[in-house]
């Protein structure tokens, strides 16, 4: 069975001189068959119209999770992610509980 990732990232935000770090949850979705990312992204893409897309924190909705099944994918789990790619495109992640931020282009 194959997997597929459909990755919804959060903004960062700066406040005076301390970083508030942000975070990503993941849905992870499989089709019974193999498929493109093309189409994973058009039955997101669909879905986002009819429902809005799915908010960092936030349970992903049975009602997306039916519209994306309309489309042949099946729900397999939320994945939260405490990394994130800031303005310069290097991945970030929390250091020192949350008060900090460390970031690496590799």
């Amino acid at each position: 069975m194959k997997r597929m990732v459909l990755t919804v990232i959060s903004g960062m935000a700066l406040l005076a001189s301390a970083t508030v770090s942000a975070s990503a949850d993941t849905d992870v979705w499989t089709a019974s068959h193999p498929r493109s990312d093309g189409e994973l992204y058009a039955a997101n893409q669909a879905c986002n119209a009819q429902f809005g897309a799915p908010q960092n924190g936030i349970p992903t909705s049975a009602a997306y999770k039916r519209c994306m099944a309309s489309q042949g994918w099946k729900f397999v789990k939320s994945q939260h992610d405490d990394t994130w790619i800031n303005h310069r495109g290097m991945t970030c992640q929390p250091i020192l509980g949350g008060f900090g931020s460390e970031c690496s282009s590799f």
